[in-house]
């Protein structure tokens, strides 16, 4: 459904958001009502204190199933003027980022919600194609209008208010007969109106923290969470995250030079993780996956590079 400025100030009203800057509110499934993938069929209405505007959007991935493909969940989300594939010079441009300091809730095919910066970015998107791993995207000729546009509404600002919300959830809210409220953890549920309710437990995997050693930079923290059984493999090195559900997915940021393995440039020498059960068991999975070989010993799992042809 296509919100007009006064439903769209309405569903912020509950909400107790103030249109003080850029603030929209994209509706997922707005065009005919589905939870399409791989089509901009969702609406976007950005309004500031003195404009209105609505422009076709996409809030889905694009493929229409992968296991650990991440679609972001409905809740108020916080973007900030940066830009996109910033480690792909040719496609870098700019655009929203999510910021690094706000973790986003999101939902990943065949696993479960997560919760973390994945950068779930608002981006241009493609003309054959929506071009989401999980983003936000406008087709290229929408794209070319908004951006110039909403910058300047921002003007020396930074950050814009982005509320996702299902087009069946819009439909409850403006009925008045549901209200709209939001967790600790900016996600939106619906309360009927007039009842005492609590919102549904969203159940988000639990962590095991490890730490990782590479010879060019000291150690850093990362974690492995599990999540309906399955592990997911995160660190971050060299700024950079590097999220895995699979060996497949990680090996594209692992390389060989010469003997060594690395992994986004830097030389990867031994993992250290605690004496929680088999943790460590993901890793083995990635090196086998692209042809290493690990020890371990008392919790140390050095990793040896295996020269492929």
């Amino acid at each position: 459904m296509k919100l007009s400025k006064s439903e769209s100030l309405e569903i912020l009203k509950l909400l107790d958001i103030k249109v003080d800057t850029l603030t929209e509110i994209a509706v997922r499934g707005g065009v005919d009502g589905d939870d399409d993938r791989g089509v901009y069929d969702d609406y976007l209405h950005s309004l500031t204190s003195t404009e209105f505007r609505v422009w076709r959007h996409n809030t889905n991935p694009s493929a229409r199933y992968k296991r650990g493909v991440a679609e972001l969940v409905p809740g108020l989300w916080i973007y900030v003027k940066g830009d996109h594939n910033i480690t792909r010079p040719s496609r870098r441009h700019k655009a929203f980022r999510q910021p690094d300091s706000i973790d986003f809730v999101v939902n990943r095919d065949g696993v479960g919600t997560d919760r973390g910066s994945f950068a779930i970015n608002h981006h241009r998107g493609g003309v054959s194609g929506t071009s989401s791993l999980g983003c936000q995207t406008n087709s290229p000729s929408v794209w070319s209008d908004y951006l110039p546009w909403a910058y300047d509404a921002l003007g020396s600002n930074t950050t814009k208010m982005y509320l996702l919300i299902n087009a069946s959830q819009a439909s409850k809210i403006l009925s008045g007969d549901y209200v709209p409220k939001l967790r600790s953890d900016r996600t939106l549920w619906l309360a009927e109106k007039g009842v005492e309710s609590q919102p549904p437990v969203v159940v988000v995997a639990p962590k095991t923290r490890w730490k990782i050693q590479s010879a060019s930079i000291q150690p850093y923290p990362g974690e492995i969470k599990i999540i309906a059984g399955r592990p997911i493999v995160r660190t971050r090195l060299a700024s950079r995250w590097i999220d895995a559900f699979d060996p497949q997915d990680i090996e594209k940021s692992l390389e060989w030079i010469e003997d060594d393995l690395m992994l986004c440039g830097n030389r990867l020498e031994e993992v250290t993780l605690d004496s929680n059960g088999d943790s460590w068991a993901p890793l083995r999975e990635i090196t086998d996956a692209v042809g290493a070989t690990i020890s371990i010993n008392k919790n140390i799992i050095t990793v040896t590079a295996k020269r492929t042809k």
